[in-house]
């Protein structure tokens, strides 16, 4: 994830915004990997990622043509409700 922030340093832009990556997924990644190691899972019908949800119905990332973040968030999302 810190890939993104260091492509906006670079000037190279992304599907989602600096501030979108550095406020809501990458602190949404390290809460769910500390969820993780922890083995204190919330109930599984509590489990969704705010960020695939953000992106799905309030940034307006392109689903026709997604990019390996949000097949990510995806992924991700769906094996956190899954587990």
């Amino acid at each position: 994830m810190n890939e993104i922030v260091e492509d906006y340093e670079k000037g190279i832009l992304n599907e989602c915004t600096l501030k979108q990556a550095t406020e809501v997924i990458i602190p949404e990644m390290n809460k769910l990997l500390e969820t993780a190691e922890s083995g204190l899972l919330p109930p599984q019908n509590e489990r969704f990622l705010i960020s695939f949800a953000y992106a799905f119905k309030d940034w307006g990332w392109d689903m026709n043509n997604p990019t390996d973040l949000y097949l990510c968030l995806v992924e991700l999302d769906r094996k956190y409700r899954e587990i």
